[in-house]
This record gives C-alpha cells, sequence and structure tokens, in this order.
C-alpha cells in the first residue's frame, strides 16, 4: 500500500512539472541593433530592463544601447552594464555599476 501511494504521488509530481509552461523573452536584431521582447510581446524602451542577470538599457526606439555612458553607468560592448571594472576610456564603475568619483583632499 505504501509504495502504490508513493508511486502515485510520484506521478502527480512530474505531472505537474510537465505541464507548467516556462515563459522567456527573446533578443532579435535587425540593421539598427538589438532589442529585446518580453515574454508578453512587448518590447521595453527609454528604461533600464534587469534580463538573465544583467542590466541593460534601452533607448527610445527600443533598440539596446551599447559601448556608451547612460547617466553615471556604461554598457559594454554587449550591452550589458559594467560593474566593478575599468571602462574603456578609462573610469572606474562599482558594484553598481555606477562611476566612482575621485575626491582630492587638499589639506
Amino acid at each position: 500500500m505504501r509504495k502504490k501511494l508513493c508511486l502515485l504521488l510520484m506521478a502527480a509530481a512530474m505531472t505537474c512539472s510537465l505541464s507548467l509552461t516556462a515563459f522567456a523573452g527573446y533578443w532579435r536584431q535587425d540593421a539598427n541593433g538589438w532589442w529585446y521582447v518580453n515574454d508578453d510581446g512587448r518590447y521595453p524602451y527609454n528604461q533600464w530592463q534587469y534580463i538573465d542577470g544583467k542590466w541593460y538599457y534601452f533607448e527610445r526606439e527600443g533598440y539596446m544601447l551599447a559601448n556608451a555612458w547612460k547617466q553615471k553607468y556604461y554598457l559594454g560592448p554587449d550591452g550589458a552594464m559594467l560593474t566593478n571594472t575599468t571602462t574603456p576610456d578609462g573610469y572606474r564603475v562599482g558594484a553598481d555599476g555606477a562611476r566612482l568619483t575621485t575626491i582630492i583632499n587638499y589639506h
């Protein structure tokens, strides 16, 4: 009896796990650049979006910004915000991605 119950519970768990649908967005590219389509069919524009563990910025037309500064954050060649490194133009960015400023104390 116990063995049948265990098998029944395992079968129910497998059925439930197989019936779950995973939704994920996807990247698209054309001659103008890259953009991201969310699982609801919409795409981000004029905003930051966190995708697969990285931050990206999408401009007015929805294209990903790359190799450029957006405010105090630098977006690398793959469009992801850089963290804990030096940008190509020589600035340091911290763990949160923000450009670090050097305060000079003349005392």
